[in-house]
């Protein structure tokens, strides 16, 4: 097996961004002064002035980037994975579009030199953001899970105090999110990074727009898996996942404590849910004929953004490998009966 390490030196790693995009007269928002003091960019969840992070200090301001409102991300903190975080905030993106789950909108970009993506704001001038977290202290919700039917009831108890939510459409959407965090691996999806949009004069809440997807497909883990193998095993993949916290850290589809085997148990949890109601079911369907990562990869490289075949195929065995394991799952739930076409 010819192992190629991964590491900010390695030279196929580097190449996984080349010709990035550059955005001209990039300008601060109105009232924003860019400076070196260091800001908490998250000090305030319910404001409007938030969509994402970034390692470096212009990544605490809002730009004019083509007459919207948008920040820098650069990951210059990870040199090791930057590369990998960028083409998976690009990736999930296209991901998303596919299976009509709503995401930021992401422009591969370069500031000051720095490679890295210009990330749009996901609330509307009249919408604020309030993250899980708040959603969980108002409700005095206790539960430390990151589950679907932990949402539901936050949501429900917000519901019967009159705020306006479309229950049915929200628990759709964060299905849909659980089978996507699953697909891709996700590794960062807490409580403290799932947000919902606030329209305090109509006085509804929706999910927003998802973001900080850069930690999909195990990247934190790439350097420890040697990801330029040859051949990658899905095997130590799957190993990876469960021995970290990250089915923690991914909307889980059920509330229930998971065994040692975290894939295998968050699998069986959506085909679960899936037999428990008809809608899920054609949900799940939907989303495994409609999520093909090959033509996300190719509409990610349209933007200039070059990706090594070695990462290509990698991505491409992780959501093949899943979509399969969640196709069969299904059928043998159903007594071998296929709903596929």
């Amino acid at each position: 097996m010819n192992v190629v390490p991964v590491t900010s030196e390695n030279p196929l790693y580097k190449s996984i961004i080349k010709n990035i995009g550059r955005f001209e007269n990039i300008k601060l928002a109105t009232g924003v002064i860019l400076d070196t003091t260091p800001k908490r960019f998250r000090a305030e969840y319910n404001t409007t002035n938030f969509v994402g992070i970034s390692t470096k200090s212009y990544g605490n301001y809002w730009f004019k980037v083509k007459g919207k409102e948008a920040i820098f991300k650069s990951f210059d903190a990870q040199p090791a994975t930057k590369s990998a975080r960028i083409v998976n905030e690009l990736l999930c993106m296209e991901l998303c579009k596919q299976i009509g789950l709503k995401c930021a909108t992401y422009e591969p970009a370069t500031i000051d030199g720095n490679n890295g993506i210009i990330s749009y704001n996901v609330a509307n001038s009249d919408e604020t953001m309030i993250s899980a977290c708040e959603l969980k202290t108002i409700t005095n919700n206790q539960n430390k899970t990151n589950s679907l039917i932990d949402y539901y009831r936050i949501l429900k108890t917000l519901k019967t105090r009159g705020t306006n939510i479309d229950l049915g459409q929200e628990i759709v959407n964060m299905y849909k999110l659980a089978i996507f965090d699953l697909l891709t691996l996700q590794t960062d999806r807490h409580s403290g990074n799932i947000f919902f949009l606030n329209n305090k004069k109509s006085n509804t809440l929706r999910l927003s727009p998802i973001f900080d997807n850069e930690l999909s497909f195990l990247s934190t883990h790439l350097q420890e898996m040697h990801l330029f193998y040859d051949f990658v095993d899905i095997d130590l993949v799957k190993d990876y996942y469960n021995d970290s916290q990250s089915a923690v850290f991914s909307i889980n589809p059920l509330d229930k404590k998971y065994c040692k085997n975290k894939y295998e148990t968050i699998k069986k949890d959506i085909i679960r849910f899936a037999n428990k109601n008809e809608r899920a079911k054609k949900i799940l369907k939907d989303i495994m004929e409609k999520f093909n990562i090959k033509s996300a990869l190719r509409k990610v490289e349209q933007t200039g953004v070059k990706i090594p075949l070695v990462y290509k195929n990698y991505v491409t065995m992780i959501t093949e490998t899943i979509k399969n394991d969640l196709k069969n799952e299904l059928e043998i739930s159903n007594n071998g009966e296929s709903i596929f076409a």
